[in-house]
């Protein structure tokens, strides 16, 4: 048996976590349900057991009960998988921040953000929120792993990679390469990956774009499993392919010989095309719009514009 508050006591039953208090003069003498709000005597000398009985009994604190379970079992994951019973965990939701993160390319400041940081609380008072630092080295974690997965499925994958490469200037004249290897995996599905991805220093000579790509086989170890190579028509690329080709040969780890190593890339191709076609019909394009204002313009060709008069 439980004992019950008066004016400065507090309940020691949990049955009263069901319960309002109806005071008399300061006396506890009934307590109202929360869930269907019927009055139950509550004095002293007869204890909880009425209580007790009641919350048995109650019909509206039973549908209540079913709700809880309902909305518990129909918590969903974005794959639509149910999860049942739900429980905090720390280091997923944390991981599900890094996650967002890298997904929508966010800054890593986010999570200092003060409205964001009030909205997670709304959520989930438990999360403990990271700071800058702490989510920016998650993410290079994260990267690490992923990458050393990547390297071990390279070493088990049966399949031949071909690589895409680009070379381009920032608006602040730093030069970046960027990697990209394509395969096909077990299921006979075409991958890609974006595996080098780093600033290169000037000049960028077909000598230095091959120390980087050498550097990035070797610490991938894919050198007997590359089938070819895709890229634009700049020198310093035929250059650096020449050289690529030569290395790989001494070493007979090229298919057909190397002759379906070097690729041009055809968007590349198609956009130098019609770069020729539209400087060779520039002139020509001139003359007729130079025409087309002349006669519009001038005022003795004859061509009458329209008067509009409002009706009267």
């Amino acid at each position: 048996m439980g004992s019950f508050s008066e004016l400065g006591r507090k309940f020691l039953s949990k049955v009263w976590k069901e319960y309002d208090p109806i005071r008399v003069d300061g006396l506890v003498v009934a307590a109202k349900c929360k869930h269907c709000a019927r009055n139950i005597c509550a004095e002293r000398k007869h204890g909880t057991s009425s209580l007790r009985k009641h919350l048995k009994r109650c019909i509206e604190r039973k549908k209540a009960v079913r709700v809880v379970g309902k909305l518990n079992a129909s918590i969903m994951t974005p794959d639509g998988v149910a999860l049942g019973t739900w429980t905090f965990n720390q280091a997923q939701s944390r991981f599900e921040l890094m996650m967002m993160i890298l997904l929508h390319e966010l800054p890593f400041s986010l999570v200092e953000y003060v409205g964001f940081r009030r909205f997670v609380s709304s959520l989930n008072p438990n999360f403990k929120m990271v700071s800058r630092k702490t989510i920016h080295n998650d993410c290079l974690k994260e990267f690490v792993k992923e990458k050393r997965d990547l390297q071990v499925f390279f070493k088990k994958c049966k399949s031949k990679v071909s690589l895409t490469t680009d070379l381009w200037t920032s608006n602040r004249m730093v030069g970046y390469i960027c990697i990209t290897a394509h395969f096909v995996d077990d299921d006979w599905k075409p991958q890609k990956r974006i595996v080098k991805f780093t600033a290169m220093e000037t000049p960028h000579t077909g000598v230095a774009m091959f120390n980087t790509m050498v550097k990035f086989i070797r610490e991938w170890n894919i050198e007997d499993k590359l089938f070819a190579v895709t890229l634009d028509n700049a020198s310093n690329n035929g250059a650096m392919m020449k050289l690529l080709k030569a290395h790989l040969l001494n070493k007979n780890m090229l298919f057909c010989g190397g002759r379906l190593f070097c690729q041009h890339c055809g968007a590349h191709v198609t956009n130098l095309t019609c770069q020729a076609g539209l400087e060779f019909l520039n002139p020509i394009i001139s003359k007729i719009r130079e025409s087309v204002k002349y006669i519009r313009s001038s005022p003795e060709t004859g061509i009458s514009q329209p008067n509009y008069q409002q009706d009267t």
